[in-house]
């Protein structure tokens, strides 16, 4: 009697699974190529981001070569174009030096629309981004020593931002309050630089020192 309900419950669960697979067969055959699809497709795109990468990383040592060879106008154009291309780090890496020979050159307006095409691409990394927003401040400054009151609310706006560079720019604005005369706000930028434990110990040495003049 036993085996026979166990045969029957067998038989009962046997056509419950053959009417399921009947019902949702077809449901769970497209859910599977989808889930196939999708883990090729992701696997593609791995694959597809990593080898631009390695690509621009070459493009970036072959720039960089044509550079230390003297190559200057050939090394510049191949900044200029992973520039352009602006999809890696290298892109923004490529813009950095390419700025810093443009202002080296005094060549400030090609300086600063280089950092803000890193500035402004929030497909690089937030450092490279807070970084390029910094050296925009630093190169109004170099081409405009006068504009103190700009930089100062530039800085602000900055720190507010809660950036990378927070101390550097911290630090930017303890010397332009010195230089102004405002030893009250120039204090008070000392006293938060002092009381940051993020504040690398390298950088709190030299605002002591720029400090100095305070207390004259």
């Amino acid at each position: 009697m036993s085996d026979l309900l166990d045969e029957t419950l067998e038989d009962i669960r046997q056509q419950k699974l053959h009417d399921n697979i009947q019902k949702y067969g077809r449901w769970f055959g497209i859910a599977t190529v989808a889930l196939v699809l999708g883990g090729l497709a992701n696997y593609w795109w791995n694959s597809h981001v990593e080898g631009r990468s390695f690509q621009r990383g070459a493009e970036f040592m072959e720039a960089t070569l044509k550079m230390r060879a003297k190559d200057i106008d050939g090394g510049l154009s191949k900044f200029d174009k992973l520039v352009e291309q602006g999809d890696t780090n290298y892109s923004a890496v490529a813009a950095f030096h390419y700025a810093a020979i443009s202002a080296y050159q005094q060549n400030y307006t090609k300086a600063m629309e280089l950092y803000s095409k890193v500035a402004e691409n929030r497909s690089f990394e937030k450092a490279l981004r807070d970084y390029a927003k910094y050296m925009q401040i630093s190169t109004m400054l170099a081409a405009k020593p006068e504009a103190t009151e700009e930089a100062l609310k530039q800085l602000q706006e900055y720190i507010a931002t809660a950036p990378t560079f927070k101390a550097s720019a911290q630090e930017m604005m303890l010397v332009l309050y010195i230089k102004q005369g405002e030893k009250d706000k120039a204090r008070e930028v000392l006293a938060a630089l002092e009381s940051d434990q993020d504040v690398p110990s390298l950088l709190k040495r030299r605002a002591r020192d720029l400090s100095s003049v305070l207390s004259q």
